[in-house]
């Protein structure tokens, strides 16, 4: 088993069918392609990545 290397939290690839019966609704959200930068963020926080 993979483990996401800092968080120490395993890892595994699950199908679409798999993520619904397991998510529920939510599973629709993670599946989507929304791009984003951190700027926004950055800007509403007054937070700088250091």
């Amino acid at each position: 088993m993979r483990y996401r290397k800092h968080l120490n939290v395993p890892v595994v690839s699950i199908s679409r069918e798999e993520a619904d019966a397991y998510f529920g609704f939510l599973s629709t959200l993670t599946a989507l392609d929304i791009p984003r930068s951190s700027v926004t963020t950055q800007e509403l926080l007054g937070w700088q990545p250091v």
